[in-house]
């Protein structure tokens, strides 16, 4: 899927640095045309308990969303960049991915959302 996703995209937009923003896209429309698909209907209700029992395959890895607050339970990744003679001035260095496990907070539903203190 993610093969496909880059080639579609550096097709498209003739730059082989894919756009962040085009795999999110992609991430989210594929993810609720799965759960749709699973409920057999688009009707708001029945997509979300489709998307809070199921795993569902994206550009990424597997999404899955934490029933009690809907927080997505996907790992993360940081890009390191270094310049580069290439057209675009910079190349990937290094992808380092941190399990979502490690940088998510426990489930909290209901509780209103603070920003930790710096």
């Amino acid at each position: 899927m993610s093969g496909e996703s880059y080639r579609q995209a550096v097709e498209a937009t003739k730059n082989d640095n894919e756009d962040p923003y085009i795999a999110l896209g992609h991430q989210d429309i594929t993810v609720i045309a799965d759960a749709a698909r699973s409920a057999r209907s688009a009707k708001t209700d029945d997509v979300i308990r489709a998307l809070e029992s199921g795993k569902f395959n994206m550009i990424f890895d597997i999404f899955e969303i934490r029933r009690e607050d809907h927080q997505d339970q996907q790992d993360t990744g940081l890009v390191k960049i270094r310049p580069s003679d290439n057209d675009a001035g910079w190349k990937i260095n290094n992808v380092i991915r941190t399990p979502w496990q490690d940088i998510i907070d426990q489930p909290g539903p209901g509780r209103k959302f603070e920003l930790p203190a710096l």
